[in-house]
Parts: structure tokens; sequence; C-alpha cells
């Protein structure tokens, strides 16, 4: 397959996202900081994709290259997403990755849905009710599909494991943080942690990573990519 080159620029000013919210709602505030996406990525970029088939929840264009080339810079082995939906961003990493890396990804079965201990938020719902979770990555032999709600979900086999994590499931400001945590239990000391959605229609993301920026040292470097919805935070090693 063809590799797709992206081009990023990244220059000037900070930019906000188009308001999803309507003329009468305001968006959350942002408190994370800005970074353009050259700030983690050397340039130029090149990436490979299954298809261009976007379905409304999957990321962006620009925010799935960005997701991969920091994932091919970072050599990532082991990667974690918490949130599989069609299962393109995983079968987009097992492409890019290559087959000695392993994608583990887990989603909430549509059957289980009324058995999430953490609130779901209404926008939530359409992505939980689909046939099955990860058709676009169930023929990849290097992603391992995980089945279960991560709030009661045993993740101990993969902690300190992971070298990058992708946080992108239940958007309600409980599963956020939940989700978040479980992420940096995930993640190899050193390794990264991105998350989705960051200032859209979900102000939980927003209100929950703003909370951890703003209170929590683990989350010092913590930053927004701009002109995306996604955060990263490098997880630094312990100190000695």
């Amino acid at each position: 397959m063809d590799a797709i080159k992206f081009p990023f620029t990244g220059k000037g000013g900070r930019r906000r996202l188009a308001n999803p919210f309507g003329r009468r709602a305001a968006p959350p505030e942002m408190l994370v900081p800005d970074i353009p996406a050259s700030a983690i990525l050397e340039y130029p970029v090149q990436i490979a994709l299954i298809d261009l088939d976007r379905v409304n929840g999957n990321t962006s264009l620009l925010e799935q290259a960005i997701i991969l080339s920091l994932a091919k810079a970072l050599n990532a082995a082991t990667v974690f997403e918490i949130g599989t939906f069609d299962g393109w961003s995983a079968a987009n990493l097992a492409l890019n990755l290559g087959s000695s890396a392993k994608i583990v990804t887990i989603d909430l079965p549509a059957q289980d849905i009324g058995a999430a201990k953490l609130p779901l938020g209404k926008y939530d719902i359409q992505y939980i009710m689909k046939e099955t979770s990860g058709a676009k990555s169930r023929d990849m032999k290097n992603v391992v599909q995980l089945y279960g709600d991560s709030a009661t979900y045993d993740f101990s086999p993969w902690f300190g494991q992971c070298d990058l994590v992708f946080v992108d499931a239940c958007h309600e400001y409980e599963y956020v943080r939940n989700d978040s945590e479980i992420a940096l239990k995930l993640v190899r000391p050193g390794g990264t942690v991105l998350w989705h959605d960051y200032g859209t229609v979900f102000p939980g993301v927003a209100r929950a990573l703003n909370e951890f920026y703003r209170s929590d040292r683990r989350f010092r470097s913590l930053s927004h990519i701009r002109g995306t919805s996604l955060c990263v935070c490098r997880m630094d090693p312990p100190e000695t």
C-alpha cells in the first residue's frame, strides 16, 4: 500500500476549533496550553492509511496522521487504545507499526451498555450501539480486541507495558478521569498518552483534563495540539 504524506504547518497563534455547540452555547474553557504538531514530530512525516472512509466518531485525517506519526516516532512496540469504536485507529496503528508491534484495544459491547458502572453521556450512546466493535481491525493479526467496561476491567496485565496509550472512549467527566488514571498505569515510564475530543461537543473531556493540568503534577507536560482536539502528555520517568 502506498503511504500518504501529510504536511503540517503549525505556525501562528492559538486557534480554536469550530464551535460544535451552536450559537447559544459556549465551548468549554480550554486551559491546557497549545503546542504545534512540530513540537512533538519531525517533518516530513509519512504514514499509511487502510482507507479514507471516515465516519462520525473517527478522528480527523490530521489527527490520525499525528497519532500514527507519533507512534512511529516512538517506535511503539505496544499501544493500548481505550475505546475501539469501528477499529479505524487500531487498524491504522497495526499497519504503520508492523507485525512485531501489538495494538491492544478495548470497547464496551452494546449488550453491556446497561451495566456500565459510571454515567454514559447521550452523545456516547450512538457510538456504543453498533453491531460489532473493531469491524475494521478484526482481521489485523497484531490487534488484540478486548471487551468490557473500562471502569471495572482488570488492566493489570498491561500495567507499565505500553509505549503509547490513546484515550478515546466514553466522554463523560467521570469516565475521562477513570480512563486517564488507567492510562497512567498502562504507560511505561517515558511513554506517551494521547486524548481525543478536547474542546469539542464533549465538555467532560475538557473539564477532566483542565483539572488534571491545574492540580496534578503527573500531567505537568500535558499539551493541546493546535488545530486538533488531541491532547498529549509524555510521562516522565520517576526521579532518582
